[in-house]
């Protein structure tokens, strides 16, 4: 199931989760101090929030442009975390927004793991795209 309708849905997909992070990147929040933490104390809910939906965009957009060599999943991360870090500029003109280094380094992370996700993901399925357990 890998021909052109598969791909073509999977660069929908991924032009989709990208204009879902645009959006929820620019839309001017409310002032409600600073986020919370999560229950561990580790970071802001915000900054798992970016490193949430920066994976997600780093899978579709990988699994897209069917990115499995080393470099080409490299790029995939230079590509979403650049989309990241272009975003956080970006809301520097907004009102109600903030440019964070953390959410950057957030958005680095979740675009890392998104491709190793579906690296993981690929070494567990054979050629024919049936996982390895159906043999």
């Amino acid at each position: 199931m890998n021909g052109p309708d598969s791909r073509r849905r999977a660069r929908r997909r991924a032009g989709v989760v990208a204009g879902v992070v645009l959006v929820t990147s620019l839309v001017e929040l409310p002032d409600r101090g600073p986020p919370p933490r999560d229950p561990l104390g580790v970071a802001g809910v915000d900054k798992w929030a970016h490193l949430f939906g920066y994976a997600v965009l780093a899978r579709t957009l990988a699994a897209a442009v069917d990115a499995r060599s080393w470099r080409s999943q490299a790029g995939v991360v230079c590509l979403v975390t650049g989309y990241g870090a272009l975003l956080e500029l970006l809301q520097r003109s907004l009102g109600g927004r903030l440019y964070e280094h953390g959410d950057v380094l957030a958005n680095a992370l979740g675009a890392a793991l998104g491709v190793l996700a579906r690296r993981a993901a690929l070494a567990v399925t054979r050629p024919d795209g049936l996982p390895t357990s159906d043999r």
